[in-house]
């Protein structure tokens, strides 16, 4: 397959592409072409914001092609996520990682299925909470918990790690532990342990396949025969997810 591809993180793009931004401070900050993508169809993987994302792809003059690539499960048994807030309650841990704002919702919601939600808030309340971008931010600040740490943009987890090297005294034996999404960042996870933290994670939902993959071998099909010429992905799950169809095609 061989086309030509806009790789974004995906808080930055939903940011800066009408959704915390205006469109043409979008096109200017990450190079969209001025004249737009000529009338050309525009591959998008988008699941959540997919309605979004076509809607902007049509602003600059191309013609969407939506095919979900990737769909989040919730983790039905979570023993990670209710010992966590054990002993965040019991005061083990001195900073707490919010890498998704969807991620934070759905924690709290396995949480407060077991036990009321209050004290588990309230123990956030007395640690250092570290967000990675503006959605984790929103819902912290919805749940009245300060944020002290937060990574500029465009908010990744390098932007974070470099917002935690501020901490008074660095991160040698402080107890972190890590709201996951999905994918664990082991690059992420492993530049926190080589400054000598002790880092746990906890998983809350992982990627899967979405239910129907027919839109996405479709996808598949067009890029190898280059009826498709440009692809934007937000996130890696996505280019993941693609060239697993693609494998599985034969591709």
């Amino acid at each position: 397959m061989s086309c030509e591809t806009l790789r974004i993180g995906r808080d930055r793009f939903f940011q800066r592409y009408g959704i915390f931004g205006s469109e043409p401070d979008v096109a200017r900050r990450v190079n969209l072409p001025q004249d737009g993508f000529h009338g050309l169809p525009v591959l998008s993987l988008e699941s959540r914001r997919s309605a979004e994302i076509s809607r902007l792809i049509a602003t600059y003059n191309g013609v969407p092609v939506s095919a979900p690539a990737m769909q989040e499960v919730p983790l039905t048994e979570n023993r990670e996520a209710l010992l966590f807030a054990r002993e965040l309650i019991a005061g083990c841990y001195d900073i707490v990682v919010f890498l998704t704002g969807v991620g934070a919702r759905a924690l709290l919601k396995v949480i407060s299925e077991q036990q009321p939600p209050e004290p588990f808030l309230a123990a956030l309340r007395r640690v250092k909470v570290a967000v990675r971008g503006p959605k984790p931010l929103a819902v912290l600040r919805e749940w009245n918990v300060p944020v002290a740490l937060t990574a500029s943009e465009p908010c990744t987890w390098r932007e974070l790690l470099l917002a935690m090297d501020q901490i008074p005294g660095g991160l040698h034996a402080q107890r972190i532990v890590v709201q996951e999404y999905g994918v664990s960042n082991t690059e992420f996870l492993a530049a926190l342990q080589e400054r000598g933290a002790v880092v746990q994670r906890v998983p809350v939902y992982h990627w899967a396949l979405p239910q129907d993959t027919e839109p996405l071998r479709a996808a598949v099909s067009a890029l190898a025969s280059g009826r498709l010429r440009v692809a934007l992905f937000t996130t890696g799950v996505q280019v993941t997810h693609l060239f697993q169809i693609a494998a599985e095609m034969g591709r």
